[in-house]
């Protein structure tokens, strides 16, 4: 198995790769040459004042350093990525790359290439940006970096890691098939408002008693966090402030934290919550808020074991809101509802959500989500 860490720069992709061999027992080879070929080629010129045709160098040698991976027999991870070479290049010279002959024919090459790997992993931009004594400090161009680059990998199969190093290996084991038995218990259910959380859960741990089995259900929101949260909305129901951003976060946090989870993973519980990380990054991302940020703001809440999405129309979504909590604005906004499903479902894509379709019956659900949860023991 060949594996690939990519992302922009400052992401913690040498970190993880280092990671992942050393918690897996993979080899680990050196992908990204940058410095190294910098310094060897183009000495004491920075890499943002390279000419159009230092970086066409820079490139093609950048290539050849990514495709050593390929000359590693048997498995392998690497902090590099043949498709790296494209953003880079294009931003570095403002597009003038692509006047040169055959840079065009470099570009699918680059492309069918990146294609040979077995699981590519993708760090989004949450890490701040610090002075590695190499690449510029501008912000701006770290984040047209990340988003041509996250644009090139909808074409691809990957997966987001995000999170601490810890967070990140442990989700990168379960992708390749490595998963942590322990970890995977930890069980978030997501979805639009009126799609079915609650009731579903309540169900689950009804059937869950009848069987036996050791299940928490998570207390929610009975932190000073979400209170002040609360009463700040009050009077903007759309603010989307950093300030808002992390109350929202922090009540998470605190949720995890009061839940106690690992303990009660590590004493064999399964737990289960209604929510968690990413009701906050859909919340906001639909008021406008930009990706890296949402990241940002949930670095240090760990991925659940699994995510189980229960997909409703937000139409439905609306109608159930409007019947049964007709005082609250944001549950009967149809437009924020599609904006709010549209990142669920991308998420979904990116983090490898275990998709349900929650627009038929509560029965029909629930016997799916028995049997996902509590299935080997039924």
């Amino acid at each position: 198995m060949k594996i690939a860490i990519t992302g922009t720069h400052i992401t913690g992709k040498t970190t993880l790769a280092k990671s992942i061999a050393d918690t897996f027992g993979i080899p680990y080879i050196r992908g990204d040459k940058a410095i190294s070929i910098c310094q060897s080629h183009f000495p004491n010129k920075p890499i943002d004042q390279l000419s159009v045709e230092e970086q066409w160098q820079l490139q093609r040698l950048m290539f050849e350093s990514f495709d050593e991976v390929f000359s590693q027999e048997g498995d392998c991870v690497t902090d590099g990525f043949h498709l790296t070479c494209l953003p880079y290049g294009l931003n570095y010279t403002n597009g003038k790359i692509t006047h040169i002959q055959g840079y065009s024919a470099f570009a699918q090459r680059v492309i069918e290439r990146a294609k040979c790997f077995d699981a590519i992993f993708y760090l989004p931009p949450e890490i701040t940006l610090v002075n590695d004594n190499f690449r510029p400090q501008n912000q701006a161009l770290r984040m047209d970096i990340d988003k041509m680059l996250f644009s090139l990998l909808q074409d691809f199969n990957y997966c987001t890691l995000s999170g601490t190093v810890k967070a990140r290996t442990r989700k990168a084991g379960q992708v390749i098939g490595i998963a942590d038995p322990v970890w995977e218990k930890y069980i978030v259910i997501e979805g639009l408002p009126r799609s079915g959380k609650t009731s579903q859960i309540r169900l689950l741990e009804e059937k869950a008693k009848l069987s036996g089995r050791q299940l928490h259900v998570c207390e929610r929101n009975n932190n000073e966090y979400m209170r002040m949260f609360k009463a700040r909305r009050q009077n903007n129901l759309y603010d989307h402030s950093r300030e808002m951003i992390r109350l929202h976060a922090e009540a998470l946090k605190s949720d995890f934290r009061v839940n106690n989870v690992e303990e009660r993973l590590a004493d064999g519980e399964i737990v289960v919550s209604d929510r968690q990380k990413f009701t906050t990054m859909t919340l906001f991302g639909a008021l406008g808020v930009p990706r890296h940020l949402l990241y940002e703001a949930v670095y240090d809440l760990p991925d659940p074991g699994r995510t189980i999405y229960l997909d409703v129309n937000p139409a439905i979504s609306v109608m159930r809101g409007i019947e049964t909590a007709p005082n609250k604005p944001l549950k009967a906004d149809l437009e924020l509802q599609e904006k709010v499903r549209a990142l669920y479902l991308g998420y979904a894509r990116d983090h490898k959500f275990e998709m349900i379709g929650a627009n038929q019956t509560m029965e029909a659900v629930s016997l799916i989500i028995e049997q996902k949860i509590l299935g080997e023991q039924l």
